[in-house]
């Protein structure tokens, strides 16, 4: 074909675009709007198709126009950066040619994308302009709308006051103008209050109306979130099984509609429910679900890049390939990036809840362990209270019987000895020797016996069975005995702890009377407010520790800190050749 002939046939197809140009960006925009209830890839579809085409005819509005759509469905879909982007041109469009309605159409949605992301400031900047510039032009629909949005910053600020009454006053204005899809979202997010509140039941019958108004509005988008709302209005009420059904229609519903975040959103709290019911295979599947759509979206959004790279190139703008180029390549990269991100946050997330169930089945397994170790405790408390309850038995036994047998036994030989001779006559020295013996063992088992004895069946307490103790060794032994006891008038000990204690001080005396060589020996109690302390202490030649116990000698010391742990005290003994020892107890109250 020749050149001209060429020229010829390319201004004949431009003539004929020029010609049908503004009716196919009308029905490409009417193909965007319908679509916009429902399914937001295809409003996507039409809203791109009619911004290139307008863009090319310069007709500026419905550049705008299919900017906005664009952006609508964008943020539907999840894709946020996307959406900023189509809101500003909109914005830049709507603004050269002073459309304030398509202004305030612009900042109502930059709002709600701004509070998604929590540029709170942003949010309400833009907010404001829309109530502003809706007044000005008396349009109550949109004036409606911005109410709406400026309670949803206050909702997310938590002044809830200020959010309930801009909610109604977007309500009022809705039914005014009976508009059901904008009382719909009203009621939504009045239910969001109450549960914020605390008033479950009311925020139930704010959804339930709500859901009711646009399923008859057609409106399936805002359908499925109320939908989902209740679900998550009964998990925060703790009722997961309840929840369920309302996420499985509202995954349903988001899937049929393609609004992907809406349904990555019910993925996530049916994996929480099914997590909390114990059921972890399906959370798991759902948490793969999850993990599924946020792949899918980062790849559509990396598709929808390159898409938008070609479409710029076949339109002749070969001037900017290298740059286009470079961004493509750029974009690519930071989405990948992005991906890799992504991906290592939901193996890290995964990781984290695989480490929780661990965890929540190892504490359990501990809690068991612990349980088994303090029935292991108590039944060798018990064990060891009936070995001590048998001891103190035996030793009560053997006190009556060297008391009432064989002490009554000497006592009685003692008598029978002396009527061998009679009165006024000279005792000879043998005999006298034997009676001076039997006298002796007569004490000697009096002694024993006294001993042996519990200070309770003596109606003693521990300080009175101690200076008892200290007089008994006073009167047989040269040892001088010296007592103290600091604050012990309102001293009460149950009587396992007296006996224990009072065993401990006997061995204690015990071995110093038998080991020291000791010339002065000290018994002390000091009552504190949170512990008892007992000091036994004396001069002797003292002894080493370390090596009594290594070599098996200190069978009464081991009895001594058996006694004191039974009790729950502890024991200190300090003691060094030639520098005396100390025994120290320290009991706490109980």
């Amino acid at each position: 074909m020749y050149p001209t002939n060429r020229l010829i046939l390319l201004l004949c197809c431009l003539l004929m675009c020029s010609t049908a140009g503004a009716q196919t960006v009308g029905t490409l925009l009417d193909s965007a709007r319908f679509y916009k209830k429902g399914n937001a890839a295809k409003t996507i579809t039409f809203a791109e198709r009619a911004y290139t085409l307008a863009k090319e005819q310069q007709q500026t509005k419905e550049i705008g126009e299919g900017a906005f759509l664009a952006g609508v469905a964008s943020y539907l879909r999840g894709n946020r950066d996307d959406a900023l982007r189509w809101y500003m041109e909109a914005d830049k469009q709507y603004e050269h040619i002073h459309d304030t309605l398509g202004m305030v159409h612009v900042y109502n949605e930059l709002c709600i994308l701004y509070l998604k992301i929590k540029k709170i400031p942003q949010a309400y900047s833009a907010i404001n302009k829309a109530i502003e510039l809706s007044r000005a032009i008396n349009d109550l629909d949109q004036l409606a709308t911005g109410c709406n949005n400026k309670g949803l910053i206050f909702m997310d600020t938590k002044v809830y006051d200020s959010a309930t009454h801009y909610f109604t006053i977007a309500y009022t204005c809705y039914r005014s103008i009976r508009n059901s899809q904008g009382m719909a979202y009203s009621l939504d997010y009045l239910s969001s209050v109450s549960a914020a509140t605390d008033e479950p039941e009311k925020a139930l019958s704010y959804l339930k109306e709500s859901i009711a108004l646009l399923a008859a509005f057609g409106d399936k988008f805002g359908e499925a979130m109320s939908i989902n709302n209740v679900g998550e209005l009964l998990l925060q009420q703790h009722k997961p099984t309840e929840a369920i059904p309302y996420f499985k229609e509202a995954n349903a519903k988001s899937k049929a509609i393609k609004f992907n975040y809406l349904e990555d959103n019910t993925c996530v709290m049916l994996a929480d429910c099914y997590q909390q019911l114990g059921d972890y295979k399906t959370a798991f599947e759902y948490t793969q679900q999850h993990l599924a759509l946020h792949d899918q979206m980062n790849n559509e959004n990396l598709q929808k890049t390159v898409e938008e790279l070609s479409a710029k190139y076949e339109t002749g703008k070969k001037e900017q390939q290298n740059k286009l180029l470079t961004e493509q390549n750029e974009r690519q990269s930071l989405q990948l990036s992005r991906t890799r991100i992504i991906t290592a946050a939901l193996l890290a997330i995964s990781a984290l809840i695989i480490t929780l169930l661990y965890l929540f089945y190892n504490r359990n397994k501990l809690k068991q362990e612990a349980r088994l170790q303090e029935e292991l405790l108590a039944y060798e408390k018990a064990r060891a209270t009936a070995i001590v309850d048998a001891e103190e038995n035996e030793r009560q036994r053997l006190a009556r019987e060297l008391h009432d047998g064989i002490g009554q036994m000497l006592a009685a030989t003692r008598r029978k000895i002396q009527t061998l001779v009679p009165t006024d006559a000279q005792q000879p020295d043998d005999l006298k020797d034997a009676i001076a013996y039997v006298d002796e063992s007569i004490k000697e088992v009096r002694q024993l016996s006294h001993d042996m004895m519990p200070p309770w069946l003596r109606n003693k307490s521990l300080v009175q069975a101690l200076e008892e103790l200290a007089q008994r060794v006073k009167q047989t032994t040269n040892i001088e005995v010296y007592t103290e006891w600091v604050d012990t008038n309102n001293l009460q000990l149950e009587k396992m702890q007296v006996l224990m204690l009072y065993r401990s001080v006997q061995e204690m005396v015990g071995n110093v009377l038998r080991h020291s060589t000791a010339t002065t020996l000290n018994i002390e109690v000091v009552n504190h407010d949170t512990e008892l302390t007992l000091l036994v202490y004396d001069n002797g030649k003292g002894f080493d520790k370390e090596e009594v116990m290594k070599n098996g000698n200190g069978i009464g010391l081991k009895n001594i800190v058996s006694r004191i742990n039974y009790v729950g005290g502890h024991l200190e003994i300090d003691s060094h050749p030639g520098q005396g020892t100390t025994y120290t107890i320290d009991l706490p109250h109980k």
